[in-house]
């Protein structure tokens, strides 16, 4: 595990509040559905990357965490939990209050929905 996130993650732990588990869910999320993502600290928050390029991060506020999708823009919300207005590049968030909203708000179908969505765009990208 890379130092910085190591620190991140104690910091939280000793912070004593729900945002250590929350984050600790929202990152096993990612571990299980994507393994080739590459994990690194940027931004003050745990950031992935796939093939390089940014994907999403987990992100701890005061009192809740944010998990942010670029691209989730282009994606149907079709759970209601995606907030934000995308902006240039097309960045959306999944607000997270407690660690049972991992679950509950269908954070790993957002980001499964927004991987696939990657795929199909840099698949029509090449055939163009």
């Amino acid at each position: 595990m890379n130092d910085r996130i190591e620190r991140f993650l104690t910091g939280l732990e000793e912070d004593g509040d729900d945002r250590f588990l929350t984050v600790t869910r929202a990152r096993e999320v990612f571990r299980e559905r994507f393994p080739h993502a590459e994990e690194t600290f940027k931004y003050g928050g745990i950031h992935y990357l796939r093939d390089g390029a940014p994907f999403a991060g987990i992100y701890a506020y005061t009192k809740h965490v944010s998990v942010e999708i670029n691209g989730a823009a282009a994606i149907e919300d079709v759970f209601g939990f995606l907030e934000g207005a995308g902006g240039k590049s097309g960045r959306k968030h999944v607000r997270l209050d407690h660690p049972d909203e991992v679950a509950a708000k269908r954070l790993a179908e957002y980001l499964a929905l927004a991987w696939d969505q990657r795929c199909s765009s840099h698949a029509s990208q090449s055939s163009a």
